[in-house]
């Protein structure tokens, strides 16, 4: 190898993005980090105060950041996302952000044109989830997710048909299709997209939609509430794209979000599900919204809004189809603004802390805890059939007080979370019993 090659290679090495950027890296805990001021000049922000409580938005003539001190929740351009560690102080007083967060989330997000591979995509492989004897959530009138689910995947088959996007379904009929054969049904198709599509339950305040993608290595899932365990170190498949991933995810997410008032913007979020960790091509899994919340129940039970779900993944595969072709992506209206708004109408009185607020919700409420996450357990299905929830993740409104109860299904969540990794056993989950045939599609 030449003298002047050997060169040439050292220059590429040391002009990585983040250092030709200029970031200020510092180390905290052990852990990589960059400072807040740093990221503000990269960024063109002016450089804000911060204080310890409240959010401060930081503004481009192109972009935007909502942040707060001792968070994970933020918004870029608009739309909330869920940072894998907390802003913190260091020692000297410094603002700091996870470097894993910048490389990982912020940039790739917040410039995809310069990190998605300039790869034409071929096709999308469409999982409408669960199926079978596994229902899914369930709404108060008896209507399933795995029906709902299919329901939605069809209508995006349909627009992908009219749009010549070539297309497969992982499963066309009631059927329940094992999760690692999801993933492999993908795998078997190299420069394709994986849209896992599903609709969430939880507590009946919960409602909006969330996006996830698969927890980059070396970070705990957005459920953790920021805690990494040894077992997150640990390298899947589909960690191979995870600029890809979390691009996809973002763009989908945008669009997604316009269907709601900012309050239903539950945020663009890290899970290690089974389909996204085994998958090798860029993958995301959207819900769709809440079947255990009477504003969002009263919208899934109807084909006008499942296809609205559909119009809005398929906006977000068609703009990443442009940015993997070298296009750039049209220009966005009022990232503060959302276009559909169908959710607008208070929900039943149950307490004042649960109805809407079309204002962001204040950080320092949304990290508290609260019982409406999807479990993420390898095991079963993406979320458990049963829709096993979280308190660590984050609740759509002011949190509730926890009970002894609750306390108990906190301990247990974490029992699972370590499951995933093989740390302990659990019994498998017991599979819901056949639904009548009349709810098939």
């Amino acid at each position: 190898m030449s003298v002047i090659r050997v060169f040439f290679l050292l220059i590429l090495a040391f002009i990585s993005p983040l250092s030709a950027a200029q970031f200020d890296f510092v180390k905290w805990n052990k852990r990589d980090y960059v400072t807040i001021e740093s990221m503000c000049r990269y960024f063109g922000y002016p450089i804000p105060t911060l204080p310890k409580k409240g959010q401060v938005k930081m503004e481009s003539a192109d972009s935007s950041m909502t942040i707060e001190m001792n968070q994970r929740s933020f918004y870029m351009n608009g739309a909330r996302a869920w940072l894998s560690f907390p802003i913190v102080r260091n020692n000297e007083g410094k603002a700091i952000l996870s470097r894993l967060d910048l490389e990982k989330l912020i940039l790739p997000v917040m410039e995809p044109e310069k990190h998605i591979p300039k790869n034409p995509v071929k096709g999308v492989v469409i999982d409408p989830g669960h199926g079978g004897a596994d229902r899914g959530a369930r709404s108060k009138s008896g209507y399933s997710e795995k029906t709902a689910a299919l329901s939605t995947a069809k209508f995006l088959r349909e627009i992908l048909k009219e749009e010549n996007i070539p297309y497969l379904m992982t499963r066309t009929t009631d059927r329940f299709i094992p999760l690692s054969e999801r993933a492999d049904i993908a795998n078997r198709h190299p420069d394709h997209l994986f849209i896992s599509i599903h609709y969430n339950a939880a507590h009946h305040s919960a409602h909006g939609v969330e996006t996830y993608c698969l927890t980059p290595r070396g970070a705990g899932s957005t459920s953790s509430s920021g805690r990494v365990r040894s077992s997150d170190y640990k390298s899947y498949e589909g960690n191979q794209s995870d600029l890809q991933n979390v691009i996809l995810a973002s763009l989908i997410h945008n669009e997604m979000k316009t269907m709601h008032s900012q309050q239903g913007d539950r945020g663009l979020k890290r899970a290690r599900f089974v389909v996204l960790r085994e998958c090798q091509v860029p993958g995301v899994l959207v819900e769709g919204g809440f079947m255990t919340n009477h504003l969002d129940r009263a919208l899934i039970e109807g084909d006008s809004y499942k296809k609205k779900v559909a119009q809005a993944i398929y906006r977000g595969i068609r703009n990443y189809m442009t940015l993997s072709e070298g296009g750039s992506l049209p220009a966005s209206s009022d990232p503060e603004e959302s276009a559909e708004k169908p959710d607008q109408a208070e929900p039943d009185d149950h307490s004042e802390s649960e109805k809407l607020d079309p204002k962001p919700v204040p950080v320092e409420e949304q990290e508290k805890p609260a019982i409406e996450e999807p479990v993420d357990d390898p095991v079963a299905e993406e979320k458990e059939p049963t829709k096993s929830v979280s308190p660590d993740n984050e609740p759509a409104r002011p949190a509730f007080k926890v009970s002894t109860r609750e306390e108990i299904r906190l301990r247990l969540q974490a029992a699972i979370e370590q499951a995933e990794e093989g740390s302990i056993l659990v019994p498998e989950p017991i599979v819901p019993e056949a639904e009548p045939k009349g709810d098939a599609p």
